[in-house]
């Protein structure tokens, strides 16, 4: 049954209440609104939190359900926050016209999938991996894993996990977690080497793209990472670090 489907977000939201929605790019994948006569709130990824906010909480992992579920379906999400709730998990909810998405704080991701396996929800990514192969979902196994040690600080050992996710299904966000554990170890060689593969891979990730701009910019090809800066501009105006260092560059 789709409804005892959920489906990985890989990204890390903030909820946030704002001044006003200025600047904001709705059009962009996984930005949440909410306006009412008390408050503005807005919950988007993280690296597009506007600078006019009044407040703001970071470090949620999200996932949703599989499918558009009918309005006359009874206790889908009541019966998910039950399950969290037991594990003692918070979970921040969104509701849209198709499906509900759930978010946690990202050190109780992992427990959370865990508790919904258990109950028997299956647990797919969101094209983080290609879905139809065994190898995709022992990869999805070792990257969950691997993203357990890299919050638990062990980055030699999320590496291995990562790097092995890579060996079943090659993936840019396995490389950009490669990436930044290498960075954590002060190794910028294999990092910048982690960072430029993720972004050949998918060079429409803003994040991505982002990173590698920061990379080349360290490597001194200025001229690369303003053309990699302005194609993610041009994608998303409100991508305020990438404006930041796109302005600083040409002061330079």
């Amino acid at each position: 049954m789709d409804e005892l489907t959920i489906q990985i977000i890989e990204q890390t939201f903030s909820v946030c209440k704002i001044e006003n929605y200025d600047g904001i790019n709705i059009e962009q994948p996984f930005v949440f609104t909410g306006s009412t006569d008390e408050e503005k709130s807005l919950v988007c990824p993280e690296s597009m939190v506007p600078s006019k906010t009044i407040e703001r909480d970071d470090g949620w992992r999200g996932f949703r359900i599989v499918g558009q579920l009918d309005f006359s379906l009874i206790g889908i999400l009541s019966r998910i926050s039950e399950i969290l709730a037991s594990n003692k998990i918070g979970i921040f909810a969104v509701s849209t016209y198709n499906t509900d998405y759930i978010l946690v704080k990202k050190e109780n991701y992992e427990k959370a999938l865990d508790a919904l396996k258990s109950a028997g929800y299956k647990v797919v990514s969101a094209g983080v991996f290609s879905e139809d192969t065994v190898g995709a979902e022992e990869a999805l196994e070792y990257y969950l894993k691997g993203l357990v040690e890299f919050d638990k600080q062990n980055y030699l050992a999320a590496i291995e996990l990562f790097e092995l996710s890579n060996n079943k299904d090659e993936h840019f966000k396995t490389y950009e977690r490669l990436y930044s554990c290498w960075l954590k170890l002060s190794d910028t060689k294999k990092a910048y080497a982690c960072i430029e593969k993720a972004y050949n891979l998918n060079p429409q990730n803003d994040k991505t793209a982002f990173e590698y701009a920061e990379t080349l910019v360290e490597s001194g090809d200025t001229d690369h990472a303003l053309e990699v800066l302005d194609d993610i501009l041009q994608r998303n105006p409100s991508f305020k670090k990438a404006q930041v260092l796109q302005d600083k560059m040409k002061r330079i």
